[in-house]
């Protein structure tokens, strides 16, 4: 019986640590001319590692993400590429450097890089979870 509520308690710490893991909650995920709808977290954080630089559209992908100045920038650098916002650039520079992809653009509000996404086709970023946003540029992570 003891061995049955240790075993309880250890399965909700563990699930409750990998759910913690995830700071992409908080945050929705916008793009322009994607053609998509809907990606895993794990095709999320591909995109956003530039290991894909093309859409389905043939759109190129254009990373937008939130300046370093932005309370937003450390955790979701945290949560997509492990770092800080400055190792952040440190990766695109070196991927740029190799000539593997083009950089992101790096904005400060929530309103800029909505505006920038809807004016850049094949743009993708995250905003807050309650900024408002045409629903068109919502694209949901399963």
């Amino acid at each position: 019986m003891d061995f049955k509520r240790l075993f309880i308690v250890i399965q909700l710490v563990v699930s409750s640590f990998a759910y913690s893991q995830s700071s992409l909650a908080g945050y929705k995920l916008i793009g322009s001319s994607t053609g998509i709808t809907q990606l895993t977290e794990a095709q999320v954080k591909d995109y956003f590692k530039g290991k894909y630089t093309l859409w389905k559209t043939g759109k190129s992908v254009k990373v937008v993400f939130y300046s370093s100045q932005s309370q937003h920038s450390v955790p979701l650098a945290k949560s997509i590429y492990n770092t800080t916002p400055q190792g952040v650039k440190k990766y695109w520079l070196s991927l740029v450097f190799q000539g593997r992809a083009n950089p992101p653009t790096f904005l400060e509000s929530d309103s800029a890089i909505i505006s920038y996404i809807q004016d850049t086709p094949g743009a993708i970023g995250f905003i807050q979870q309650n900024t408002p946003c045409p629903s068109q540029l919502i694209i949901q992570i399963k």
